[in-house]
C-alpha cells in the first residue's frame, strides 16, 4: 500500500484564495467587535451581515457599486449554489443580488464555496479568480464606507 497521500488539488483554489480567508475572516471580527451582532445557537455570537450592510451601507452603496461596471461578475452572472438532488450534490444558480444585503450574501457564498469544498470541479471553475478578487474589493469598499468597522479591521481600537 502507498501511504503517500497526492496533494496536488489541494493547491487548486483561485490565485488568491488564502487572501479570501484572511480578509473574511477579520471581517467577520470587525463586524462584531463595531457591534454588528446576534446570537445564534447556544448563545453563540455571529457577525450580522445584514444588519450591516442595510444599516451601515444601504441602498446608495450597493447602487455605486453596481452601476460602476467592476463587479459586473456578481451583479450579472448568478453565482453556484451546492444542493443536494437526485444525483447526490450538484449545481444549482443563486439569485443575483439586487439589494445590498443579497450582495453581501453573494460573497459571503464566495467564500462559502471556497472553504466548504465548493470551488473544487464545480461549473464556475472558470471564473473562480475574478469571483474571489470581486469579493475582497467588495470587502474593502464597505470598509471604506463604514468607519467602525474598518477601525476594528485594522486594530486601532
Amino acid at each position: 500500500m502507498n501511504d503517500k497521500v497526492c496533494m496536488s488539488k489541494v493547491n487548486e483554489i483561485p490565485v488568491r484564495g488564502n487572501e479570501l480567508f484572511r480578509v473574511f475572516a477579520r471581517f467577520e471580527f470587525a463586524l462584531k467587535d463595531a457591534g454588528y451582532f446576534k446570537t445564534g445557537s447556544k448563545n453563540a455570537v455571529e457577525a450580522d451581515w445584514d444588519s450591516f450592510a442595510n444599516k451601515c451601507l444601504g441602498v446608495d452603496f450597493y447602487n455605486q457599486l453596481k452601476v460602476s461596471g467592476d463587479f459586473s461578475i456578481i451583479f450579472d452572472v448568478p453565482l453556484g449554489k451546492q444542493i443536494v438532488n437526485e444525483d447526490g450534490v450538484g449545481w444549482d444558480k443563486a439569485k443575483l443580488p439586487a439589494d445590498v444585503q443579497s450582495l453581501f450574501g453573494a460573497v459571503r457564498r464566495v467564500r462559502n464555496n471556497l472553504f466548504h469544498g465548493g470551488k473544487s470541479d464545480q461549473p464556475d471553475s472558470d471564473r473562480n479568480d475574478e469571483l474571489v478578487d470581486c469579493a475582497i474589493s467588495i470587502m474593502i469598499c464597505a470598509l471604506r464606507k463604514c468607519e467602525s468597522v474598518r477601525w476594528s479591521f485594522e486594530g486601532r481600537y
